[in-house]
């Protein structure tokens, strides 16, 4: 059964001018020898899609936030599997501004998907496996002799005392969710688990191997979020064109018909 049609460029690899020859162009189908193709033919009237300019995925930016606001320093990643398919899944890491913080010294709050409020860092961390405050210190700090970058992180450790294993921050992130504080303990951490392990930096895993590998991963952004708020390294710049990418036709059709095609699957199941 047809269930659409999708256009096919001119002079692209599916269309049939080729794997003509020039001189066949001109005799066979009547088309110019010099025309570059790059564009559709809808109902007659050619069409070109124009390229979206977008921020890069998977690149870790740090930006500083100017007074007055909650956060002084943020980290930000905008994280895709390029395998799947899924929308990007933003993920921040956030340093309080000096004096907001409840606990002496400033403290680093993580916002992850699904979860509509900040988490503690080093709850985050203990929830994906990293338990000891020493463990958790050495993502984040690679020379302990950086006295600055120890006591600049020392809030975050002390914020997090209270929850001291990975059940019980497995726990407190489900908590913070929409509606799953209603389940009982074992359903919350089982959502959390899999909250993390699918929708948290997928471009790092999806499986449920991968939480050590997205702990460092967190730790490396934590560091660089710390290196810039010491004032060892300048904030990135949004305009820089190397943190960039353009979508060209072929990635804004694929997510065009993937959009379209899920639009399908449901008015037919509710047809059906």
């Amino acid at each position: 059964m047809p269930i659409g049609k999708i256009p096919v460029m001119v002079r692209s690899s599916f269309c049939h001018l080729s794997q003509l020859s020039k001189d066949e162009i001109v005799k066979n189908a009547r088309e110019c020898r010099y025309d570059q193709g790059g564009y559709f033919v809808i109902n007659g009237q050619e069409k070109v899609l124009v390229a979206q300019e977008r921020m890069a995925h998977n690149i870790v930016l740090v930006f500083h936030r100017k007074p007055p606001t909650k956060y002084s320093w943020s980290a930000e990643i905008r994280s895709a599997n390029e395998n799947q398919g899924r929308p990007p899944q933003q993920f921040c890491v956030k340093l309080s501004a000096k004096g907001k913080s409840s606990f002496k010294g400033q403290t680093i709050k993580a916002t992850i998907p699904m979860i509509r409020e900040e988490i503690p860092v080093a709850i985050l961390l203990r929830a994906l496996d990293i338990i000891p405050d020493k463990d958790i210190q050495d993502l984040m700090i690679y020379d302990m002799s950086d006295t600055d970058m120890i006591d600049l992180l020392r809030a975050s450790l002390e914020e997090a005392q209270t929850i001291r294993t990975r059940e019980d921050a497995l726990d407190y992130i489900a908590k913070k969710g929409s509606s799953s504080y209603k389940h009982s303990r074992e359903v919350r951490m089982r959502y959390a688990m899999t909250l993390l392990e699918g929708d948290f930096l997928p471009h790092i895993s999806t499986d449920s191997d991968g939480n050590l590998k997205k702990a460092y991963f967190v730790g490396y952004m934590v560091n660089r979020l710390l290196v810039g708020a010491l004032g060892r390294s300048t904030e990135d710049d949004r305009d820089y064109y190397g943190k960039k990418r353009l979508e060209m036709a072929g990635t804004l059709m694929a997510g065009l018909y993937r959009q379209l095609f899920r639009q399908f699957i449901d008015e037919m199941r509710k047809q059906i």
